[in-house]
């Protein structure tokens, strides 16, 4: 049998948060929920953990729970909502190739165009962030992590808003 997709929405020994990344992490690698698109993978996540959505706040469709104010106080299972953010970039890619094992270091950025919205995975510190995602360029509609460091000196441009999920019965 297959992997269950499914995480218990109901468990009372879990915060909002925690039942939001259960449901995250059990869709890496497989499709993403509705349309594919961003948006639809925290709200998916919310409506699964029971917790409030965008429409049950009624404030904006990118307001995803209790807004946290400081980026350095992001913990797993609250969603990130990025606007207009570009991100200076570096990473490592290592591969076995013809017997042996090659390295390849990248700099760049990462830019997300106009808005995202994403699942905090994992928080490292130095504001190294893993975030769960969907509809990222090469993705192909799966559920994907990306691993950024969203410290004040590579963060280049943009705004970046955190979020910390409310059950759907409190408001924020």
């Amino acid at each position: 049998m297959g992997t269950s997709l499914a995480a218990d929405p109901k468990s009372p020994t879990k915060s909002a948060g925690q039942r939001v990344l259960d449901y995250a992490r059990a869709r890496v690698e497989h499709k993403a929920p509705g349309r594919g698109t961003c948006w639809d993978f925290p709200f998916a996540a919310l409506k699964h953990a029971g917790a409030s959505t965008p429409h049950d706040l009624g404030k904006d469709l990118y307001v995803w729970g209790q807004p946290v104010a400081r980026l350095e106080d992001a913990q797993p299972g609250d969603i990130i909502q990025f606007f207009k953010v570009k991100v200076h970039r570096e990473w490592v890619r290592t591969y076995e190739k013809g017997g042996r094992t090659i390295t390849e270091t990248f700099k760049g950025h990462y830019t997300f165009a106009d808005r995202h919205s994403a699942i905090v995975e994992r928080v490292e510190p130095g504001l190294f962030l893993t975030l769960l995602n969907a509809h990222l360029t090469g993705d192909k509609g799966r559920v994907s992590r990306l691993r950024l460091n969203l410290s004040p000196e590579n963060v280049l441009s943009g705004t970046i808003y955190l979020y910390r999920p409310v059950e759907r019965s409190s408001s924020p």
